[in-house]
């Protein structure tokens, strides 16, 4: 429950506009992978989903490694020093079981800051066996070796290891986003600096 702040209305009750009673509410850092970049002759294909009527969709592959990449920016609402929570929404597109393999690269940097040595994370997800059934699969929360303030932006790639001795999946799947859980415990910053928690 958020409650007005006598001096601040309309903001949340609380110190610096934190929710009542500190309460820590969970959001998406949304990267949707319409907007993600294909990298060239590896990058997945771009296909009706057949099934799904007019709809279309980033289609990575059995056989190869099919990547994207962007950018997520954090918001005015995050934590500072709270975990990340980077998960995908998939589906594959016929009813066989099977596994598959994906691979999570990010940077993150504040704003001013310099953005950090790569880390990456690779993961093993079953299908769920049933075609077009949206499925979250989450990787490892993510710590970071500098508070992650707002605005800080978050380089990501991900790509499906199809070629991977693990990836038993026998057909292509559909990404649609590649969104990282943050937690949140205001309503935003005071003003447009980063640090006015």
């Amino acid at each position: 429950m958020v409650r007005g702040n006598v001096n601040h209305p309309g903001r949340a009750h609380g110190i610096k506009g934190h929710f009542y009673h500190d309460e820590d509410v969970y959001e998406d850092a949304l990267f949707n992978l319409e907007r993600a970049k294909p990298t060239g002759a590896t990058s997945p294909t771009w296909e009706n989903i057949v099934g799904l009527g007019n709809f279309w969709g980033w289609h990575f592959a059995k056989a190869a490694t099919n990547e994207l990449v962007g950018t997520i920016q954090a918001t005015h609402r995050i934590k500072v020093g709270s975990l990340l929570y980077p998960h995908i929404h998939w589906y594959p597109i016929d009813a066989n079981a099977g596994n598959v393999r994906i691979k999570l690269d990010y940077s993150i940097a504040n704003i001013d800051g310099v953005f950090a040595v790569m880390s990456t994370e690779s993961k093993t997800f079953a299908s769920p066996a049933s075609a077009y059934k949206h499925t979250q699969s989450s990787f490892t929360a993510v710590t970071h070796t500098a508070d992650i303030y707002p605005s800080a932006l978050i380089k990501v790639y991900i790509a499906r290891v199809g070629g991977d001795g693990a990836d038993t999946y026998d057909n292509k799947i559909v990404i649609e986003s590649a969104d990282w859980h943050v937690v949140e415990d205001s309503q935003g910053t005071y003003s447009e600096t980063q640090t006015d928690k």
